[in-house]
């Protein structure tokens, strides 16, 4: 996603405005996101991952991996398949 405007991020993980704004905030305020003006939009500002977030984003994404081994491990591609199709019905 590079470094998107912060509405922007906010609309593409399908936060409302307000809950977003301090989700990305908490984030920025821990050290996982950085903050920066956009260079062409001195109203907007840019948000970029740190080293910091990028370790806790590759975390996350393990525990999902772990999560997703533990209780889809056993079934086969297209019972997976399928059970996609109804979760997203």
């Amino acid at each position: 996603m590079g470094n998107p405007r912060k509405s922007e991020l906010i609309v593409r993980t399908q936060s409302t405005y307000s809950s977003g704004i301090d989700r990305v905030n908490r984030l920025i305020k821990i050290g996982a996101l950085m903050q920066t003006q956009d260079e062409t939009d001195k109203r907007a500002n840019r948000i970029s991952l740190t080293d910091y977030g990028e370790q806790l984003r590759q975390q996350a994404e393990h525990c999902v991996e772990q999560v997703d081994e533990s209780t889809l491990g056993k079934l086969t591609p297209l019972e997976k398949q399928l059970l996609l199709y109804l979760l997203n019905k």
